[in-house]
């Protein structure tokens, strides 16, 4: 488990009391995700490979990830890392949009469930030639408005099946206030709370629902 300190661990502990697992989640979409995806603790042939990442310096990360812009330099919980290659993997983006400093070792993952992704900082400024938004990635920011300005221009761009992923959203307090902004944008249907990530959805058709799950 990461390190917190007593705010982090009382939001922990708030979340734990009021989360939920796949059990009683009415959302067929919603349930789906969690039981195959979140919930999916099976080996994979991947992980092995990807398990020398985690001692990697990082200027080979860098080197590794040079379309990352802003990269941390961090490896987060090795839970996380897969959980973000199996959300890769169902997904299957083909561009990512990073928003603050998000990826580093993590992108590594996401290049190995989809081989030939490109992915974008913020400060590249392409959001408004994509036609499609597939993914956008969401970290640790400094100036929520200046992500707020992003993600405005990303969302009316993005289908039924792409996702923003909150990461380390409970690290840093920029990041924690535009979590609970995205939550109440009125394009956004569905979030997904798990704590350590958040996934959030733009699914007309869907009914209006935020959703905590456990992840552990």
């Amino acid at each position: 488990m990461p390190m917190f300190n007593r705010q982090s661990i009382v939001s922990y502990l708030f979340h734990q009391f009021k989360a939920q697992n796949r059990h009683g989640l009415h959302s067929p979409f919603v349930y789906r995700l969690v039981d195959e995806v979140i919930y999916d603790f099976s080996s994979k042939a991947d992980y092995q490979e990807l398990k020398q990442l985690r001692s990697a310096r990082p200027d080979e990360l860098a080197k590794m990830n040079r379309s990352v812009a802003g990269w941390a330099g961090k490896c987060g919980p090795l839970r996380l890392a897969r959980l973000i290659y199996r959300l890769a993997s169902h997904f299957n983006p083909q561009r990512i949009i990073e928003l603050g400093t998000v990826l580093g070792a993590e992108a590594a993952y996401i290049r190995k469930a989809v081989p030939g992704v490109e992915i974008f900082g913020m400060g590249d400024n392409i959001a408004h030639e994509m036609e499609l938004i597939d993914w956008v990635s969401v970290g640790c920011i400094d100036d929520q408005e200046i992500a707020k300005k992003h993600l405005n221009q990303c969302i009316p761009k993005l289908g039924e099946t792409s996702v923003i992923l909150f990461n380390t959203k409970y690290r840093n307090q920029e990041i924690k206030m535009t979590w609970e902004w995205i939550k109440e944008h009125p394009q956004v249907t569905v979030t997904i709370d798990l704590f350590w990530l958040g996934l959030a959805f733009v699914r007309p058709k869907q009914a209006r629902e935020h959703f905590n799950i456990r992840y552990w």
